[in-house]
């Protein structure tokens, strides 16, 4: 019995070290992947006369496409845009009160994603996307955590697509209730930011909602 309460013991004092270090590594991983998404928007800003993606476009063909199609080609591994530390929500779900007849907009090139794209940079259609010139890219959010990716948008039915983020709700833009907002903060309390300059950092979540400077041009 004494053998069995010390590896208790053990056991209740370790644990937590071993979750902590697990989640450490994935932040670290997820840190990784930010800092990819990241140049890669950075190389299109250099491809596309020093302008970044939209959020979302229908494109010159009337395909829709969004902020994850825009930088696939300079990032292409599909793995980059999942954070180990975030949970795999299921886009087949749709929850109970929906519109019959919903509309799911997501990339079936990409398919999950786990980081938001800041909303102030982007915008529906390329027109509406700012220029390089007009920010201070090493202050300015290009990309962070988000929660899971999902937004769901109002209109006349229901509307699916990846994150945009905000001030206001920093897990993501969301305007349905029935999506969590509360899965950016992951990472030990805090969130890994990707900056428009290319660099990442993982920030703590009260840092990142007081700094309004990084939500907007950077100045």
């Amino acid at each position: 019995l004494v053998v069995i309460a010390i590896i208790a013991i053990l056991a209740a004092i370790l644990f937590p070290v071993f979750a902590k270090a697990r989640e450490k590594a994935r932040q670290t991983s997820c840190l990784s992947n930010t800092k990819q998404l990241s140049l890669g928007f950075v190389m299109y800003v250099q491809d596309y006369d020093s302008r970044f993606p939209p959020q979302r476009d229908w494109g010159v063909s009337g395909t829709y496409r969004h902020w994850v199609d825009e930088i696939y080609p300079y990032v292409k591994n599909t793995q980059l845009y999942v954070c180990p530390s975030a949970k795999d929500w299921n886009y087949t779900t749709i929850p109970s009160g929906t519109p019959p007849g919903g509309t799911v907009w997501w990339s079936q090139q990409v398919g999950n994603c786990s980081y938001g794209y800041g909303a102030w940079l982007g915008g529906f259609g390329s027109g509406a996307a700012r220029k390089e010139t007009q920010i201070n890219a090493v202050n300015t959010l290009l990309v962070a955590d988000c929660n899971n990716g999902v937004h769901a948008c109002c209109g006349g039915d229901f509307r699916v697509a990846y994150a945009e983020i905000c001030q206001s709700q920093p897990g993501g833009c969301n305007i349905k209730a029935d999506y969590p907002k509360d899965d950016y903060a992951r990472h030990n309390g805090g969130e890994n930011i990707g900056f428009a300059d290319g660099h990442a950092k993982w920030q703590k979540a009260q840092t990142v909602m007081q700094n309004r400077q990084i939500w907007e041009d950077g100045n």
